[in-house]
């Protein structure tokens, strides 16, 4: 399965989406000046354990890099993953 993680940045959000545009998960985020906060990571429960999760959590460490945000996190997955 072919998984495109995508980013709106209006919606501070990470989705990730298959070949049949559904998505499988997302992560949220909030920017309070230079400081970006993960908030919160949700897969859906049978995509579960397929990295879906992780994938999204790179996605939005990369962001935060190439932004010059100093990174923070208040969602427990991306505690665990960082």
């Amino acid at each position: 399965m072919k998984i495109e993680i995508r980013h709106d940045v209006e919606s501070k959000r990470f989705s990730a989406i298959d070949e049949e545009r559904t998505e499988l998960g997302y992560l949220t985020y909030s920017v309070k000046g230079s400081t970006m906060n993960i908030e919160h990571t949700v897969v859906l429960e049978e995509h579960r354990g397929k990295g879906i999760g992780s994938n999204l959590v790179d996605a939005a460490c990369d962001y935060s890099v190439k932004s010059r945000y100093v990174l923070i996190s208040t969602c427990s997955f991306a505690n665990k993953k960082q």
